[in-house]
């Protein structure tokens, strides 16, 4: 989060891409401004900083209780280093806390946009609706879907039936035709299975929402020449 209030700070950049923990973890990150925000306000930390002989009334006893059971239940040497911890720190977080309100602002500002990336696994595609209505939920921008690693392309390829077999084939050429006919089955099978998904996806969208599909390139983008394979994929299913 720090990070994330840095780079978007500091002006020197135009976009700035932020790949969440996996989903099960990523809501927690998502949260974590308003939590450290609410972590850090002075008023509660107060009750763990020393000097609880200067407050008088209610507060005084609130400090006291609270030391009292953290002295009980982990020991007085625990709490003085808590104590000692939050004191040599307690001029680091108004700061923190002001980043940490900002960047919970950039999330749910306009000038963000949240992007779900699935598969076209169904557990995967269950998770990811899921994630959407915790998205919209916490009042964030949610932008669209990302099915990833799919077939939802042709690559503008013909088919194999589209090629005519004769007799004047020699006979190992019209089994490999064949074979290569059974292939292309199974292929056109997953591409009209991640076609309708990628339309299911788009009947979740809100209103101006994008559902994409990224291509399957059968091995890990380490060049420019993937990059540019990989973004003609995307285009060609947007």
């Amino acid at each position: 989060a720090e990070a994330l209030y840095t780079f978007s700070s500091e002006g020197r950049y135009e976009l700035v891409v932020l790949d969440t923990p996996p989903a099960r973890n990523a809501l927690d990150f998502l949260d974590a401004p308003s939590r450290l925000s609410r972590f850090l306000d002075e008023r509660i930390l107060n009750l763990f900083l020393p000097g609880s002989a200067r407050r008088t009334g209610l507060w005084k006893k609130a400090t006291e209780l609270i030391g009292s059971i953290f002295t009980r239940v982990f020991g007085p040497e625990f709490y003085e280093e808590i104590q000692e911890f939050l004191g040599a720190f307690s001029g680091m977080f108004g700061p923190m806390r002001m980043h940490s309100e900002a960047v919970r602002a950039l999330l749910c500002s306009r000038d963000a946009a949240f992007l779900l990336v699935t598969s076209p696994e169904q557990a995967a595609l269950a998770e990811a609706e899921y994630f959407r209505d915790k998205i919209l939920s916490m009042g964030l921008p949610f932008a669209g879907f990302v099915l990833n690693r799919s077939w939802a392309r042709t690559d503008g390829l013909a088919s194999p039936d589209a090629i005519e077999v004769t007799a004047e084939m020699p006979n190992p050429t019209r089994q490999g035709l064949k074979k290569l006919q059974a292939l292309a089955s199974t292929e056109r099978g997953r591409v009209e299975r991640d076609r309708a998904l990628l339309e299911e996806l788009r009947a979740h969208l809100p209103r101006g929402g994008i559902a994409v599909a990224a291509p399957y390139m059968g091995e890990a983008i380490e060049d420019l020449r993937g990059l540019a394979a990989f973004s003609l994929g995307i285009a060609e299913v947007t």
